[in-house]
Order: C-alpha cells, then structure tokens, then sequence
C-alpha cells in the first residue's frame, strides 16, 4: 500500500547558503537601499583630503541604480578591487611554489623525531612553527592537511582530540587572526582604507605575540592536566589501537630545506622595514613573493616546467576566493553608485557621536566578531564592511589604522568556533570532537582573545594610533 505523500516527502534539513549567495543578497539588498535612502555626501578633509568632513554631511539629488547598473556591479567590483585580486592569485601561486618545495613539511618531521621521548616539547615545537606559519599567513585551509599527522603525535603522547585541534585549527588561528604582515587580512584591509600596506606593524605584532603566548600556556596547561588524569579529558584520550588515516610520507629536513626557510622567512622582515623606508607597497610585495617563489625553486632543484606547475596549481586554488573579492567590493561599487555610503556612514554614527572614541572603536569590532558568521573569508569581509567602517571611523575621530585593526580582530578572532567557517569545521570533523564540545572547551580562551583585542584598541584610540 502506497505510504501517504506528507509521510513520503523527506523533511529538508536548513543548510547555510552558499558565500556566494550571502555576498548577492548584500548586493541586493544594497541595490533596494539606493531606492529607500536618500543619497549623501561628506566633503573632503580640507587639511587630509585622504579623510572626510565629519561636519560636512549633505543630502543631495537621489540617484536609485538601474537594472543595468546592479547586472554589472561584479564586474565593477572586480576592476575596483582589481589589485587585490591579482595579489591574490599571485600569493596563491608563488607560496604553493614554496610548500612544494616540502620545506614546511620537512620541518615538522624533524620536529617529532628530535622530540621523541621528551612528552610535551614536541606539542609546543608544533604549536609554534603553526603559529609561525599562520602569522605569516603561509597556512589557512591546508592546516587540515596536518590533522592525520598531528592525531599520530598525540596518540603517542597520551593526549586527545581536543588537544589535535590544539595544535593546528588553533595554533594556526592565534598567528592568522591578528597577524601583523598577513597580506590576506592586514594588507587587502590597508589597501581598501588607503593605508602604507602592513603599516602599524608594532602594535599589531605585540598583540600577536601575546595571543600566541596565552593560548599556549592554555594548550600545556590542558596537556598537562590530562597526562595526570586521563578522566578529566573532553573527549578521552586517544586509543593506540585506532587507525588514523591520511598521515603524509615522513621527509628528512636537509640543508636545503633550510636555506629555503631561511629564504622565505628573512625577506618578510625586510619587506615589513621597507614599508616605512622606501613607501613599497602591494607591487614590491608581489615582487618579495616572485623572488621568494623563484629562489625556493632553485635551491630545491625545481625544473621551470615544475615551478609552472605549482604556481598554476596554487593560483587556481585561490580562484574562488578571488571570485569572492569581486563579488564583495560589488556592494561597495551599487552603494556608491546610489550615493548612499554616507548617508549609511551619517545614520550609523549620528547615536554615536556623544560616546568615547574607545567605545565606537571596541564596537566596530564586536559587530565585526559575529559579522564574521556570514562572511568567514577575510578577503570578502574587507570589500563588505571596509567601505563603510573607513568612513565611519573619520566621522568619530577614530584613525584608519584603528578602524583596519578592529576589522581584523573581528575577523579573525570568532574563527575557530563560527559554524560556517569551511575550514574550522573540517578540522572539527577530522578530529573527531563534537562541535558542541568543542566549543563549551574553547570559549574561555576566545574570551581571553576579546578582552586582549578590546584593551589593544583602547591604547590604540588613547595613543591615536596611525
């Protein structure tokens, strides 16, 4: 007998949409803001005509865009965003050259053979060089790749999942969110505000170092704790007995492999010192890529076709996320095109002109924590939000460093908890941890991470840092 169609039809689970899809709602929705608001204009700065007015908000003539206009937005915001798309795909080129070099991987072997025997040196030696690695922005997705080789480690050791997760989503995660010569976040936030690319660099470092060292401390504590009682692990401890999956093919570390260490680390400082020097910029950082890319090449004896290859292969990799730059600074492109950017800057800020600097600045970083659920990438939260907090921050008095340092916080500092985090949720995944679990276990420390990032834009607004 045939089942009744209300019991045949299956019940559709929710599923979060597609970035794509929440970035053209954005577009949408800003497309049907030009017909409900009414266009403004602040004027330029008469002393900075880099920053507006704050005193010089007009209303003028409503200019809603038309059909043809919001259909050729992305390609708008392509050729708006047009250098940080091709940084884009040139970082993703140039850094697979290096990682094919299988330096970094080199390293991390090395690591767990010195460290044998020697419990919990191994664990802070990893959580290091993914800390390292994670500042300089060298590793973001492909910290999963790692997830097998590091639930090898801690099987070793007597540990458990939690402490897997330790030591790549999160080690990885206290380097890349406030890190301060990060071209994915740092840089592509600087360009979009008008800023000396990596410029700020002390404060950002500072705060940088203190993350890692807090979540650290935090790591040991819980290794320590859980190798004197095993009953107090979230998640049990690993079993010997369990096989594990995917574990890369060991490589002995050379001569080599440090050179090209070496090679890829040095230039990074000079870079960062030559910012301020000689003014270099996103060109003179794709050149720094180039020859870090070439010499990694040559010392590990790359044929021209081999380095092609990689530089192919890495930049297709970052295509979508250059997709995604588009499609963000697309909202950008319709807002301005209707006028109405500061008729949202003026709106928004008018509550908050009679409150402490302080106050607008740790703001603009707590709504960009949670905004960071709808938009995870880096690259595509800057054209989202930028455009608007630039401004923003001139009419409250606030520096543009400040407002760039508050995006990235709140970019980066919810990532290793945020359910549409791609990556954050493989790593849960691979690891085995419930995400409920995970979270009620990480949140202390994500509050430790607000507090350290809310006091860092308080001296940055009391000091008026630039």
């Amino acid at each position: 007998m045939a089942q009744p169609a209300t019991k045949a039809k299956q019940k559709r689970k929710f599923a979060l949409p597609n970035t794509f899809v929440l970035i053209f709602g954005f577009i949408v929705l800003a497309a049907i803001l030009t017909y409900v608001l009414p266009a403004g204009s602040y004027q330029p700065d008469p002393n900075n005509p880099d920053l507006i007015d704050p005193n010089s908000f007009t209303f003028v003539e409503s200019s809603p865009v038309s059909l043809m206009d919001f259909a050729g937005s992305i390609y708008g915001g392509l050729a708006r965003a047009s250098s940080t798309a091709f940084l884009i795909l040139l970082a993703g080129g140039f850094v697979q050259v290096i990682t094919d070099t299988g330096t970094f991987d080199a390293a991390i072997f090395a690591i767990l053979r010195r460290s044998k025997g020697k419990e919990l040196i191994a664990p802070v030696l990893f959580f290091i060089l993914l800390f390292v690695l994670g500042a300089l922005q060298v590793i973001d997705n492909e910290v999963v790749v790692f997830i097998p080789l590091v639930m090898m480690l801690c099987k070793r050791l007597k540990l458990d999942a939690i402490c897997v997760l330790m030591l790549t989503l999160v080690a990885n995660m206290a380097g890349f969110s406030p890190t301060p010569v990060g071209y994915w976040s740092v840089g592509i936030f600087q360009i979009i505000a008008g800023l000396p690319i990596f410029s700020g660099f002390t404060l950002r470092f500072v705060v940088c170092m203190l993350i890692g060292i807090v979540t650290l401390v935090f790591m040991v504590r819980y290794m320590r704790k859980i190798r004197r009682d095993p009953a107090a692990s979230v998640t049990g401890i690993l079993k010997e007995d369990v096989a594990i999956d995917g574990v890369p093919e060991e490589k002995e570390f050379t001569l080599r492999h440090g050179i090209t260490l070496v090679g890829f680390l040095v230039p990074f400082g000079f870079y960062v010192w030559a910012v301020n020097a000689f003014d270099w910029g996103v060109a003179e950082l794709s050149g720094i890529l180039f020859l870090q890319a070439i010499f990694a090449g040559l010392i590990s004896r790359m044929s021209p076709n081999e380095m092609a290859q990689s530089f192919t292969r890495g930049a297709e990799a970052v295509v979508i996320p250059t997709m995604m730059v588009g499609f963000a600074s697309a909202i950008s492109v319709v807002l301005a095109k209707g006028n109405i950017i500061h008729t949202i800057v003026y709106y928004l800020t008018k509550p908050l002109m009679g409150v402490h600097g302080t106050v607008s600045a740790v703001g603009m970083f707590i709504f960009n924590f949670f905004f960071n659920a709808l938009a995870p990438a880096s690259t595509s939260q800057g054209y989202v939000v930028m455009p608007i907090m630039a401004p923003m921050g001139d009419v409250l008095g606030l520096t543009r460093q400040t407002v760039c340092w508050a995006v990235q916080l709140g970019d980066g500092l919810s990532n290793i908890i945020i359910p549409t985090g791609g990556t954050t949720m493989a790593c849960i995944a691979m690891s085995g941890v419930p995400y409920g679990k995970w979270v009620k276990f990480i949140i202390p420390l994500v509050g430790i991470w607000v507090l350290i990032g809310a006091a860092s834009l308080v001296f940055a607004v009391l000091t008026g840092w630039a």
